[in-house]
């Protein structure tokens, strides 16, 4: 067995047995198609997907799926190089066919409590263990290499009161992160509203190209990463709700970011702009070494027509958004091509006036976003509770009353 996995879960209380002895592989095709209730792994839950609906990528014929049953266990474990932070491990609650992309487990119940099982997995992916062993140029993982993962094995009743307990307390948790959800929500949607409102009476508009000093295209390329470089190239990951993300973006050479760049290196009052996944997405560019990833695109602002805080505010009103979201309509992925969005017109007004609305716009932002801070503070520290709770359960190291 892989010792120096267990010892990423910490001390373990309980003998460790091989994964394979407690929950071998499932495979199980749905040949004839048999099952067509679709399933997918999404934030830590199996969930139910429409078979029929329209969009996204298909398969040829469902019957390369594999059929999951209540109880079964599901881990996700391609792409460990460039996704680190998606959750990949959750357990069936019915009957289904799920990508077999994923691998599926069945706990042995005559020896275990599947959800006991599946939380011992969750601490896995908790603390990172899946990337260590996807470390270097692999990026997905099999069975193969999950079989010998060490896994905590109580007495079985122990297992059904950790399970239960987890069971209780997790639903809590979870019950209260839907609310910091729900608040942040009403809290996005007043703050779309109050840019909407200043906007009323903004008579006027232009084509983006006339109101900067360039809207300038990403190369079509892959931007060679660099972990000790000091530059980001910016991807669409790093722009989001009208504000810039940190950290969602690649490490690159200086040399790098000044290839991609050319004659327009991005610098603050500067606009980020996304082309697709998703498309429409604005932000100022921040104070930093930065260069453009693929589907971006970098928006000049012209200070002597524009003020870049209120042209930020335009490019997020409903109006705009909406045409936005016209123009990139008509394909599996929305793309916006940059002869349209140089075209987009966009509310515009005296510069004077232009100041005077980003100003009232900054202050009456400012406080809600201080509010989602609270709020993202509040749901991460719930998070991080739960990742505990399970891991100390599955250890031994926490008892349950």
């Amino acid at each position: 067995m892989r010792a120096d996995l267990a010892a990423r879960l910490g001390p373990i209380k309980w003998d460790l047995v091989p994964l394979w002895s407690v929950a071998p592989r499932v495979v199980n095709k749905n040949i004839g198609l048999v099952e067509n209730n679709l399933l997918s792994l999404s934030y830590g839950r199996v969930i139910r997907k429409e078979i029929d609906a329209v969009g996204g990528l298909r398969p040829e014929s469902y019957e390369t799926y594999n059929i999951v049953e209540d109880g079964d266990v599901v881990l996700r474990m391609t792409d460990l190089q460039n996704d680190k932070k998606s959750i990949r491990v959750a357990q069936a609650s019915e009957r289904g066919l799920i990508t077999s992309a994923y691998i599926t487990v069945r706990p042995d119940a005559s020896k275990t409590d599947p959800r006991f099982i599946a939380a011992v997995l969750r601490a896995y992916d908790i603390q990172k263990a899946y990337y260590e062993m996807g470390a270097g140029v692999r990026q997905n993982l099999g069975y193969a290499e999950l079989i010998d993962l060490p896994i905590p094995l109580p007495p079985r009743e122990t297992q059904r009161y950790i399970a239960d307990y987890l069971d209780r307390e997790t639903d809590e948790i979870d019950a209260m992160i839907a609310r910091m959800d729900e608040l942040a929500r009403v809290l996005e949607d007043r703050r779309r509203r109050s840019i909407d409102n200043s906007f009323a009476a903004v008579a006027k508009t232009a084509p983006l190209w006339a109101l900067t000093a360039g809207v300038i295209d990403c190369p079509h390329t892959t931007p060679q990463l660099d972990e000790a470089g000091p530059a980001e190239a910016v991807r669409t990951a790093s722009v989001r709700s009208g504000k810039y993300v940190a950290g969602k973006g690649i490490a690159v050479s200086l040399e790098t970011a000044r290839q991609r760049n050319g004659a327009f290196p991005p610098r603050p009052g500067d606009l980020f702009f996304t082309r697709e996944a998703p498309a429409g997405e604005v932000a100022l560019v921040p104070k930093g070494i930065f260069c453009l990833g693929q589907r971006m695109v970098l928006i000049r602002v012209d200070p002597e027509v524009t003020d870049s805080r209120f042209l930020l505010y335009a490019m997020c009103t409903k109006s705009v958004r909406d045409e936005f979201r016209l123009s990139a309509g008509g394909s599996t992925v929305p793309n916006l091509k940059l002869g349209t969005i140089r075209a987009t017109r966009i509310p515009f007004a005296a510069l004077a006036d232009q100041q005077r609305i980003a100003d009232q716009l900054d202050e009456v932002t400012s406080r809600i976003d201080a509010m989602l801070a609270k709020v993202a503070e509040l749901k991460s520290l719930l998070t991080e509770r739960r990742a505990a709770l399970i891991t100390d359960l599955v250890t031994g190291r926490k008892e349950v009353a």
